[in-house]
């Protein structure tokens, strides 16, 4: 999952049928394979704070199923700051103490700001049957080269209907979808201490110079690199 701050300027994300803009002191929660395109920086400069969480850790510090998280912006200073103070914890080395007494702050501030209810959803509640299952299959297959012709005939819609539906209420085509649950699986593996070479194999990368270029794009570092900052 994907937890983002903004701490300068305003953006705008989101899909054809629904935006948000991002304002300072927005915060952005994914579920574990969304990502909501960036559509347009709105100020010249936009910065943001970044942090990742694995399905299981978000469970273990809100109580809350990450699966069942839509993409949404939260505000309040409470969350913002509890985002800041863990960033910095982790950027300057805290004590482990002091890690974990942030981690855990940052918790219970995303389990209140999403127990409020009021969060801007970037994508109306419920998807359309051939949407889920389409989203299901690629969730569940996701080391396979799952094929739109499959997807298509699953669904009962022509290749163009299912793209243009699947896009509008994720962000993102199928195809790209699917790369994002790889690689949000490689980074849960990688968090467990596996190798670079092991997840490639396992995530349905067709070589580790594949798996590394992904990643890098995706996430900004390289697989080795995120595994050093764990």
């Amino acid at each position: 999952m994907q937890v983002v701050l903004t701490t300068a300027g305003s953006t705008r994300i989101g899909n054809s049928k629904k935006t948000e803009v991002l304002e300072h002191g927005d915060v952005l929660i994914n579920g574990p394979d969304d990502n909501p395109p960036l559509l347009e920086q709105l100020t010249p400069t936009a910065s943001s704070l970044r942090v990742y969480l694995a399905p299981a850790a978000f469970g273990h510090l809100t109580g809350l199923d990450a699966d069942a998280i839509e993409p949404q912006v939260l505000t309040g200073s409470d969350l913002a700051q509890a985002l800041e103070a863990l960033a910095a914890a982790i950027e300057h080395r805290h004590h482990e103490s002091e890690q974990r007494s942030a981690i855990q702050r940052f918790g219970r501030a995303i389990a209140a700001g999403l127990a409020a209810g009021n969060g801007r959803k970037l994508r109306p509640q419920g998807l359309r049957p051939e949407v889920a299952q389409a989203r299901r299959i690629l969730r569940e297959r996701f080391r396979e080269a799952v094929s739109l012709e499959e997807l298509r005939l699953l669904s009962g819609l022509s290749k163009f209907h299912l793209l243009r539906v699947f896009q509008d209420a994720l962000g993102l085509p199928p195809h790209s979808y699917q790369l994002r649950v790889r690689i949000a699986r490689a980074r849960e593996m990688l968090d467990r201490g596996e190798s670079s070479a092991e997840v490639a194999l396992e995530c349905g990368f067709s070589d580790q110079a594949h798996f590394t270029r992904c990643f890098k794009r995706i996430v900004g570092y390289t697989p080795v690199a995120f595994a050093r900052l764990g």
